[in-house]
């Protein structure tokens, strides 16, 4: 879980170097895929035990295509939220995403949450609600993309745990290797669309966007790992929890960004919600 946490901090401060060094959001969006499925691919190669006739299994490739789905749509609905609603307010609309999940997981599979782990997850909300306490005022005609974000969020980490469910782990690369090339593939049509070619990206476009894609893959195999092995009750709020505290002690030593007292009593609530999920 904690490769999943450092992957997924990466990606953050992956598009936080895009946006200073402003970058094409299409091209990183590209490269990210690319990249991402390249390394799989690789990975997928050199592995051993790998059940290629898996992915003729009907139900796993529509899995894969709303898993990519979703993913795209997320990051896609990032981007555009960001210009419109601020970074503040999308990024605590994208990190309550793991109560859709629980949410869905306690219908489906009756995975309860246990009273600790409910209390952990208030406080969790709480912890991002004082972290993002300086939100700007939220317009009603943009609420509909704030939990649009929220809802693919949490459905690329129940997708993931359907996966967990009724797939083997030996089909894992290569699932999501598809879902990457997939993803690549439609990324590609965009930018050919806007009249961009795939090739001509520029210095900082190509690097960014293929650390992206590396931490990508690091996210994405390790959160499919953690999902198989724990209940979503534990993974996703921890790693909602985590990912909070990762960005802030990178924040502070790679961008030098100021940590106020409130954002410190956020963080310390979130080592706290932490702790009561894993009881």
């Amino acid at each position: 879980m904690a490769l999943t946490l450092i992957g997924s901090c990466f990606i953050s401060y992956g598009f936080k170097l895009a946006s200073i060094k402003k970058t094409d959001q299409d091209y990183i969006v590209f490269l990210n895929y690319f990249t991402a499925f390249l390394g799989m691919a690789i990975y997928c190669a050199a592995s051993g035990n790998i059940e290629v006739s898996g992915l003729k299994n009907g139900p796993m490739l529509m899995l894969a295509i709303f898993l990519m789905l979703f993913m795209f749509g997320n990051l896609v609905g990032n981007n555009a939220s960001t210009d419109r609603n601020g970074i503040n307010n999308t990024t605590f609309f994208n990190r309550i995403g793991f109560l859709p999940c629980i949410l869905l997981s306690a219908i489906i599979w009756m995975d309860i949450p246990g009273i600790w782990q409910i209390i952990g997850m208030v406080i969790l909300v709480g912890s991002l609600m004082l972290m993002m306490k300086d939100l700007k005022q939220i317009k009603r005609e943009n609420l509909w993309m704030l939990f649009g974000l929220t809802f693919t969020n949490g459905m690329v980490s129940f997708l993931n745990i359907v996966y967990g469910r009724y797939f083997s782990s030996k089909t894992e690369i290569l699932f999501l290797a598809t879902v990457f090339l997939m993803a690549a593939l439609l990324a590609a049509v965009i930018l050919v669309k806007k009249g961009k070619m795939p090739w001509k990206c520029k210095k900082d476009d190509f690097l960014i966007g293929v650390f992206i894609g590396l931490s990508n893959i690091l996210t994405t195999l390790f959160m499919l790992k953690s999902y198989t092995a724990v209940t979503a009750n534990i993974v996703a709020p921890t790693t909602a929890a985590g990912n909070m505290i990762f960005a802030a002690v990178v924040g502070k030593l790679a961008f030098k960004e100021k940590i106020s007292r409130s954002t410190v009593a956020a963080l310390i609530l979130a080592i706290v919600s932490v702790v009561l999920v894993n009881v």
